[in-house]
């Protein structure tokens, strides 16, 4: 037998995480950004430039099938003008915490719009590990719950972006691209990048963009790590494992940016966050026990495909 399984499982597992903390560093950067540039005008040119960076990469692929194109449309509109409009526009109205936990909920969408749309089993442990993930998560947040400047638009925005990357999750299982992965995910960010291009020409017009270096900086990070590296790498990873199971490792994702504003921004972390980490470890623990009983290892485990 060959170890290829062996490799490509540890490539998934790579990807996985690299995905988890460049999410969670987005939210980081793109508070970062607002600074410099209205909230539409930035997620489009980051759509455009991830977009533009990602089609040469489909090499003599980069033409899409005829029949890709209603299905890339789609995924345009939902996933990438939706999705990033609603997340840039919403921490600029509610608290940072509300956003995060809102903005975070693709796990407990897309496991039930897996279970209705693709006929994925949702199993006792897959749904004890989804409340422990939400419970974890909304610990990870208490302190900006609680406090006041909350909106109602900014908490809504945040959960539309989720329900939109949801969307986009399920509806790629479906498409299925096989090689015109990569061509897909190019074409649907520059499609995305054009309602908020038209968007903000509307609303943002006497509104400019300070071209300073962090501004760059932040735009290219956001642009080429953050969208064009996660959009690709996620939807490469949910072609080959169930969506419900791999959508609960974005339950890190609170978790991994609570971190990065300890280390970066030097804030501190109660013990309510705490106990928010515990639950979202033991929920993806439990996940990972319900895989290994539901499929045992075999007697060579380098012959096994790398599952979720």
């Amino acid at each position: 037998m060959t170890p290829k399984p062996l490799i490509n499982h540890r490539v998934r597992v790579v990807v996985l995480m690299g995905i988890m903390l460049a999410t969670a560093a987005c939210f980081v950067l793109i508070k970062i950004g607002l600074a410099y540039a209205p909230p539409l005008r930035f997620g489009g040119l980051r759509l455009l430039l991830a977009g533009v960076a990602l089609l040469p990469l489909a090499g003599s692929g980069w033409r899409l099938p005829p029949k890709l194109w209603g299905p890339t449309a789609l995924l345009a509109l939902a996933s990438s003008a939706l999705g990033y409009s609603s997340m840039f526009i919403s921490p600029k109205l509610t608290e940072a915490g509300i956003a995060v936990v809102l903005g975070n909920s693709q796990p407990l969408v897309v496991t039930l719009l897996a279970a209705w749309l693709l006929a994925e089993r949702l199993s006792w442990g897959k749904g004890l590990a989804l409340v422990l993930g939400l419970a974890g998560v909304s610990l990870l947040a208490y302190p900006a719950l609680r406090s006041a400047g909350t909106s109602l638009d900014g908490a809504l925005l945040a959960l539309a972006s989720s329900l939109a990357f949801a969307l986009g999750t399920v509806l790629i299982k479906r498409v299925n691209p096989g090689t015109s992965l990569i061509a897909l995910s190019a074409w649907q960010l520059i499609l995305g990048s054009l309602p908020l291009v038209v968007a903000s020409g509307l609303f943002e017009a006497s509104q400019v963009i300070r071209w300073a270096p962090q501004f760059i900086a932040v735009l290219l990070a956001l642009a080429l790590v953050g969208t064009a590296f996660v959009t690709a790498g996620w939807y490469w990873l949910v072609q080959g494992a169930e969506v419900g199971r791999l959508s609960q490792w974005f339950f890190l994702v609170p978790a991994i940016g609570l971190g990065l504003a300890v280390g970066l921004l030097g804030e501190r972390v109660v013990w309510v966050q705490g106990a928010g980490l515990v639950l979202v470890s033991a929920g993806l623990m439990l996940l990972n026990l319900e895989e290994r009983v539901q499929n045992p290892p075999r007697a060579k485990p380098a012959a096994k495909g790398g599952e979720w």
